[in-house]
């Protein structure tokens, strides 16, 4: 499988400080074919420097495909970055709230992250940063872990109650300002004509799904550059309709290879 990647970041309408990060990983392998690593993470607006919180999650993640994945290939299996992926994103939660204690104050990020590998992926989530997969639909992958869709789950609100709740944006758990961090772990199949978005809450919540099939359609994606450019058109929508938190997206195309 080739795939074709393209990613893009605002800073968006209010805010002084982009606290979004965002990485794309990709490296050419004899054995496994091409290998993508891509993650977005969401610092918390509400807590002191989300934007340290945020890099450092990306920092420590791009360290561990340039230096530790190429080990774990030597004999791959999936249970076992499984496994590392939730003992470094718990690692990260201590590392990051145990610095934020020495500065006298509370840092913390979402993460959404994708790792593919011999045309299988695999999802770390943590927050309501999303991943969609595009198809024939667009289906939301990760779940939100918020008070609201906790609620929603529950059947206790409805989806348009939520629309305007005033605790909307509050977080069941984070990296680095929640006691203990238990990640949603998932993985699948990577089909043909198949796109994966991963994107901020700021991204995805004046936008509808209509709109991601609309300028997503896998045809219509015939490089990075057009990809890239309906990226952008959807984030000056987005700031057009007044959203007020950074901006941040990554889509990955796979393709058969030619």
């Amino acid at each position: 499988m080739k795939y074709i990647i393209a990613a893009d970041t605002d800073i968006g309408n209010r805010k002084n400080i982009n606290q979004d990060s965002i990485c794309v990983k990709a490296a050419e392998t004899n054995l496994y074919g091409t290998i993508v690593m891509a993650m977005v993470c969401d610092g918390m607006g509400g807590l002191d420097d989300g934007e340290v919180a945020s890099a450092e999650v990306v920092k420590h993640f791009s360290h561990w495909f340039c230096q530790r994945l190429p080990d774990l290939l030597k004999h791959f299996s999936w249970n076992e970055i499984q496994n590392e992926w939730r003992e470094e994103i718990k690692v990260l939660n201590y590392r990051i709230e145990k610095y934020g204690e020495s500065k006298d104050k509370k840092m913390g990020t979402t993460l959404s992250a994708i790792l593919i590998i011999a045309d299988k992926y695999m999802i770390a989530h943590v927050g309501d940063t999303r991943i969609y997969k595009l198809q024939n639909k667009v289906k939301q992958l990760t779940e939100d872990h918020t008070y609201i869709a906790q609620e929603l789950k529950k059947g206790v609100i409805t989806k348009e109650e939520a629309e305007h709740h005033p605790k909307r944006n509050m977080l069941l758990q984070c990296i680095g300002a929640s006691e203990t961090v238990s990640p949603q772990i998932l993985s699948g199949n990577v089909d043909e004509e198949i796109i994966f978005l991963i994107c901020s809450d700021g991204f995805r919540h004046k936008i509808s799904s209509d709109e991601m099939q609309k300028y997503f359609q896998f045809q219509e994606l015939k490089s990075k550059e057009i990809m890239k450019k309906n990226l952008r058109t959807l984030i000056d929508l987005v700031k057009e309709r007044e959203e007020q938190d950074n901006i941040s997206a990554i889509l990955i195309k796979a393709c058969k290879e030619s």
